[in-house]
């Protein structure tokens, strides 16, 4: 049966609660890797958080639907 149009597979997209960060520095994490300045990531809420208010790494583009 071949997937129906505007449905995402529910294992490769677990959160809808998704946020976009541009990275403002050198990140390097184990999911992800090695960012370095001017990098879009898009990431879970935590992981965004992380980077932007503990790691101060990221600053906030926009938030996903």
């Amino acid at each position: 049966m071949a997937a129906r149009k505007g449905r995402r597979n529910p294992a490769l997209f677990p959160s809808n609660d998704l946020v976009l960060v541009k990275i403002t520095g050198f990140v390097r994490s184990s999911r992800y890797g090695d960012l370095e300045t001017g990098d879009i990531l898009r990431t879970d809420k935590a992981f965004a958080r992380h980077l932007v208010e503990e790691a101060r790494a990221a600053r906030y583009v926009m938030a996903m639907k």
